[in-house]
This record gives C-alpha cells, sequence and structure tokens, in this order.
C-alpha cells in the first residue's frame, strides 16, 4: 500500500509537466546554384521572419551546386498556466547568396505561397530554389 500512495505522489507531483509545450516547426529550404565558379567562396543565409526565435540553427548544406537549409521555427506566440498559444506562424523567409563575402542575390519567399505546410510542423518549398551567382 505505501508503495502505491508513493507512485501516485510522483504522479501527481509531475502531472504538470506533462502539458506539452508548443512544438517548433522545421522550414525546409532547397534548391540549387547556377553559375557557379570553382574559385569563388560561396555560402547561403537564410532568414524567417517573424524571428524563428532558436539560437542554434542548423548550417545549410552545400554541396556541389544544390543546398538545403532547415531552420527550426518556435510556434509559441504565449505561454499560459495551463495552456500555450501555438499560433505563431512564419511568414517570410529570405535566402541570400554570398559569393566571395559579397550578397549576390537575394529572394524573398512568401510562407503561404510558396511552400506546403506537410504536417503541422514541418514547411517545404513548393519548388526548387534557383540563385544565379554573378
Amino acid at each position: 500500500m505505501r508503495h502505491l500512495y508513493v507512485v501516485v505522489m510522483i504522479t501527481v507531483a509531475l502531472a504538470p509537466l506533462s502539458y506539452a509545450k508548443c512544438g517548433n516547426a522545421l522550414i525546409v529550404v532547397d534548391g540549387k546554384v547556377e553559375g557557379t565558379s570553382s574559385a569563388a567562396k560561396e555560402k547561403i543565409v537564410v532568414r524567417v521572419e517573424p524571428d524563428p526565435n532558436w539560437d542554434a540553427q542548423p548550417a545549410v548544406r552545400f554541396e556541389g551546386g544544390k543546398f538545403e537549409a532547415q531552420v527550426w521555427f518556435d510556434m509559441t506566440k504565449s505561454e499560459g498556466a495551463v495552456r500555450d498559444n501555438c499560433s505563431r506562424m512564419p511568414r517570410t523567409v529570405t535566402v541570400s547568396l554570398i559569393v566571395d563575402e559579397r550578397e549576390t542575390e537575394t529572394v524573398t519567399l512568401i510562407v503561404r505561397r510558396d511552400f506546403i505546410r506537410v504536417h503541422t510542423d514541418l514547411y517545404k518549398l513548393k519548388s526548387p530554389l534557383v540563385l544565379r551567382s554573378r
């Protein structure tokens, strides 16, 4: 009986922690860069509006002229005592191509128009993005 009492007390104590906080949505941007030079130092920078509220974003994978960026976006609009408001949505995604420390092309994508919401927590670009190195 004492064992059951301890289990019940632990369950009651940990119950408030079991409420799920808002998850992070994953925004995936893939594409390619045309007109690249093998001598050029290139990188892709991705920005999301509003701010994704995520400190450590994964690095953009960029190899052989193709890239894939994955940005985590915090969907928490506000936190409540019992339940959180998880209705925060990304509006725009800006992708910039940096060649030899100079921004050569920037494309702003509108999330509602340019992305497919695969799940409540996954946004994928409708078609691969093509950036041109000048």
